[in-house]
């Protein structure tokens, strides 16, 4: 169901359940609840109908193609509507349906049509200490670490590439997908008429067309791993390209070369889709990073500046961190005091 039937069911008073959390979802975007508030408020003026509004209407229309489409749709209020405004009594359906003419012309002068006559975006999410997997409508499976977000862009099967937007940990199995016979591959591409499927973090862009990878994008930096097939990667920041092989590694951080590894170990990289955490000589920063942005957890330390050389290796259960904080206590050779979902980490006391 398109946004402007959300929003016009949500005005009238009739919108289910499900299509209230639909709406909900589309309204998290700013832009999308800046323009529902403004449709909103204009719902409830008075608009005086004109000859001037519906040519506006009819010249607009026929520029985005819709000049099939009607003025305006017919509104059934439901009487209790009424009942529980006695201020607004006076109002005619007509004047009502004269108010959804107004609120068209409106927003589709305003450039609203394009946030409205699309379908609303596809989210998936986890939350902390969750791994979830994933069927996407083109049959790509895409498991999900902890505390990440997958976001596919309305009317996704039908745009040209198979575009999504990450904010986290995945990893993707991409089901390589034929174009439309109405979309015909450009000149330059070489993928023999198969559509992208690409992966946008914060500072890169994923390209592949059929492949098995890991993508870990958070505070401003993301990691690659490649199983299987090719990828191409897109830095935002120089425009440079990078191509990946399988058993390639690729870490982009802002102001920084982007560090390239070849031949690494990239089943360890996913380890946590099995439910495991596998560290190979993680730094005291890395494993602060890893429990904050999986579970939620902060951990700090009494006497940092002297771990500098600490590196943790191992093999933890993903749904059990306390396991991982007890050998961060053990290998920093502290004492772990645990408050209200913050973790400290003091010196031993000296025995006498």
């Amino acid at each position: 169901m398109r946004p402007i039937d959300l929003i016009l069911k949500s005005l009238e008073g009739n919108i289910e359940p499900d299509e209230q959390q639909l709406l909900e979802s589309w309204l998290r975007n700013p832009a999308h609840s800046a323009l529902f508030e403004d449709i909103k408020q204009n719902w409830q003026s008075r608009p005086t109908p004109t000859p001037r509004a519906e040519q506006a209407y009819e010249n607009l229309a026929r520029r985005l193609g819709l000049s099939d489409t009607p003025l305006y749709r017919e509104i059934d209020l439901p009487e209790r509507a009424f009942e529980t405004q006695p201020s607004r009594t006076r109002f005619t359906r007509s004047v009502l349906q004269w108010a959804a003419v107004f609120v068209g012309v409106l927003v589709l002068a305003a450039g609203g049509y394009f946030f409205l006559f699309r379908e609303p975006d596809l989210t998936y999410q986890t939350g902390y200490a969750e791994i979830r997997t994933f069927l996407l409508p083109d049959s790509t499976v895409v498991t999900l670490n902890a505390n990440s977000t997958l976001t596919l862009s309305g009317n996704w099967e039908e745009r040209e590439n198979r575009h999504v937007s990450l904010d986290g940990e995945a990893f993707f199995e991409v089901k390589e997908q034929l174009r439309q016979a109405d979309m015909p591959p450009t000149a330059t591409e070489t993928n023999g008429g198969f559509k992208k499927f690409i992966v946008s973090t914060g500072n890169l862009q994923v390209e592949v067309i059929g492949t098995a990878f890991n993508v870990n994008s958070r505070r401003r930096e993301t990691k690659v791993t490649l199983n299987s097939g090719a990828i191409r990667l897109k830095l935002r920041e120089n425009d440079r390209e990078i191509l990946m092989k399988p058993g390639d590694f690729v870490e982009v951080a802002p102001e920084n070369e982007p560090i390239i590894k070849k031949g690494v170990d990239v089943a360890s990289f996913s380890t946590w889709k099995e439910g495991q955490i596998h560290l190979q000589g993680s730094t005291i920063p890395e494993l602060q990073a890893l429990l904050h942005d999986n579970y939620g957890i902060r951990i700090e330390f009494e006497a940092p500046e002297t771990l500098s050389e600490v590196r943790l290796r191992g093999t933890f259960p993903a749904e059990n961190p306390d396991l991982l904080l007890k050998a961060i206590a053990d290998v920093t050779q502290t004492q772990q005091v645990t408050e209200d979902n913050r973790t400290y980490y003091k010196q031993k006391d000296k025995p006498k």
